[in-house]
Formats: structure tokens, C-alpha cells, sequence
């Protein structure tokens, strides 16, 4: 398990109901851009990946996430194409033992 570094610290990642969480991980997402967010590192996947799917700058995935603004309507139909992929992708995973 790889420590993760807080205020200079290392600490190995918390648990949270027997699941593995990350810093900044949206454990219930609650906009679009934290189920962005949580597509993209459930996937593990970097910001410019996921920007080239859905067709915007990875500046304006950052800010998506980050909750800065919102997705502007021309965006919305490969957001959504990229989230159903990504739920897909999951759902026809194999169980972690």
C-alpha cells in the first residue's frame, strides 16, 4: 500500500467501510464535476486523458472538478457518454477478492 504524503507526512491511504480512499477522493459525488473526478481516478486515468474523451482543455476539466464552473451545454452530451463508459466500465469488472 503506497503512503501518501500530508503536510510532509507520510500516512498510508484511510479506510472507509473496507475500500481504500484517496485525498480528494468523492466518496459521494455530488456535481458533475466530482463524478468527473471520480470516473477519472476510479479509471486511473491523468486530467489530459479524460479532457481529449470528452473534448475540452484539461484546464477546463480542472476547473469542472475543482467546482469552479460549470460545464457549459455544448459539453454535456460526451460528459455524459464518458460517465456511462465509465459506469459500464466498473460494472463489467471482475470482483477484487
Amino acid at each position: 500500500m503506497e503512503p501518501h504524503q500530508v503536510g510532509g507526512i507520510a500516512r498510508p491511504p484511510a479506510r472507509r467501510g473496507g475500500r481504500v480512499t484517496r485525498p480528494g477522493y468523492p466518496e459521494t459525488p455530488r456535481t458533475v464535476g466530482e463524478h468527473l473526478l471520480k470516473a477519472r481516478l476510479d479509471r486511473g486515468i491523468q486530467q489530459r486523458d479524460a479532457a481529449r474523451e470528452i473534448g475540452c482543455d484539461p484546464g477546463t476539466l480542472l476547473n469542472w472538478e475543482k467546482g469552479r464552473v460549470a460545464p457549459a451545454v455544448r459539453f454535456w452530451p460526451k460528459i455524459l457518454a464518458y460517465l456511462c463508459e465509465c459506469y459500464l466500465r466498473r460494472r463489467q469488472a471482475p470482483a477484487e477478492a
